[in-house]
This record gives structure tokens, sequence and C-alpha cells, in this order.
């Protein structure tokens, strides 16, 4: 019994050796069940760690979706304070269709809304700023300007790319807002809109979302501009010469 007690102690001592206490509780054990009790509880603490599932919230309409996001940014903005902050948004609209006029739209307040808070971030400055990815799929003169227009309202940690490609087929466009929260939208590739999301909060969803909007990045074909260089003329050129190859 003594050598069972010996090597229970040690296999929980072994557990909780991140612990600063570990050795004062092992001390306080007396009976092979209140190890067990213990040892059972220290894995039910690191099960709970690792395997926590995030928080998910079905968006199935377009205000809910831009709702959701503009409450999350504005949250963010009233909360954290002392540091940068991050943003990623992939618009992965597909195909070469012209997009509708947006004051058509029943849900213009919300895409307005949603628009105005993207540009305030792009725009921030100083120690509490958003550092904004921005990562297109450019296939129309109209869509080219737009993107151009943007290219100029931002100032240090701003970041665009883009591909150009008619060919693609619709897939979510991930955006990721700050440490905690990330969306995974469909879109409208007419109305270049969201259609619904699901919002994922928690930094494991954060984590995995990120690697899937990384490797989008990185594969893309054109560089519109660069938080070192600023805007980049050429590439620009370059983009605007492949949308017009696409209207011959």
């Amino acid at each position: 019994m003594d050598g069972q007690l010996g090597e229970a102690k040690g296999a929980i001592s072994k557990i909780m050796e991140s612990s600063n206490s570990a050795e004062r509780k092992i001390k306080q054990l007396t009976t092979r069940d209140e190890m067990q009790a213990m040892l059972r509880n220290e894995a039910d603490v690191l099960y709970r760690k690792i395997a926590s599932p995030p928080e998910l919230t079905n968006l199935p309409a377009a205000s809910q979706a831009y709702t959701r996001a503009v409450e999350t940014i504005e949250k963010i903005n009233a909360t954290v304070r002392g540091r940068q902050k991050y943003l990623t948004l992939c618009p992965l609209y597909s195909g070469v269709a012209q997009p509708v006029t947006r004051s058509t739209s029943t849900d213009k307040a919300y895409f307005d809304r949603f628009d105005a808070l993207i540009l305030q971030c792009i725009a921030s400055e100083g120690t509490e700023r958003w550092n904004v990815r921005l990562l297109y799929n450019v296939t129309s003169m109209q869509r080219l300007e737009m993107v151009v227009k943007w290219l100029s309202l931002g100032t240090e940690g701003y970041e665009v790319k883009a591909i150009c490609s008619p060919s693609a087929i619709s897939q979510l466009s991930p955006m990721i807002i700050d440490e905690q929260d990330a969306f995974l939208a469909t879109v409208n590739n007419v109305s270049y809109r969201v259609d619904a999301a699901i919002h994922l909060k928690g930094k494991d969803a954060v984590a995995f979302v990120k690697r899937f909007s990384d490797s989008l990045w990185e594969s893309s074909v054109y560089n519109l501009r660069r938080d070192e260089t600023g805007i980049n003329g050429a590439e620009i050129s370059r983009l605007r010469e492949a949308v017009i190859k696409l209207q011959m």
C-alpha cells in the first residue's frame, strides 16, 4: 500500500509540476481516495483548457451579420486600451457581374454603418490603432475603382492585396477582429455583400480562421499597398490591365 501511495503521489506531482502549490497540495494527501479525487480534478481542469469549444452564433441574415460585426468592433474600441488591435477582412466575391446599386438595398443602413466603421479602423493612428489587412477579388472596373479609392484612406498599419480570378468559386469570406472574434461569411456575387455568417468567439477559433486567411494572403497576386512602402502604383496598373482583359 505504501508503495502504491508513493507512486500515486509521484504521478500527481508530474501532472501538477507547473503549479507553484503542487508540493504543498501533495503533502496534504493522506489516502488513496483523496489522491484519486485530486487527480480527477486536475484532469478535468486540463480537459476544459484544451477542449472547451468556442462560442458559435449563427447569423442567417445580412443585417444580423453586419450588425454583429459592428457591435464587436465597437465593444473592442470601448474596452481594449494601451495596445494596437488587428483586423483582417477578405471579401472574396467571384465572377464578373456588375454589382447592384446599394441605395436600392433594404439593408443599406447596415452596409453603410459597417463600411463607415471599417474606414475608421483604417484611418486610426497611434498606439491604439487598428492594423488592417484587406484582400479583394477584383474582376470589374467598378470594383477596382472602389478598391483604389480606399487605398488612400489609411495611414500606418494598413495593407491591401488582391487577386483577379473571375473563375473562382464562391467560398467563405473570413473576417478576424482582434484576438477573440472571427466571422466566416457566405457572399452574394451580384450585390458584393454578405448573405449570412457565423460568429466564432475564442482564441482557438481565431487561430484556426487566421491560418485560413494567412494562406489566402500569402497566395495573393497583387500587392496594392504595404505598410512599409505605401500605395504601389505599378501593382495597381498591373491589376487594371488584368481587369481590362476580362472585359474584352
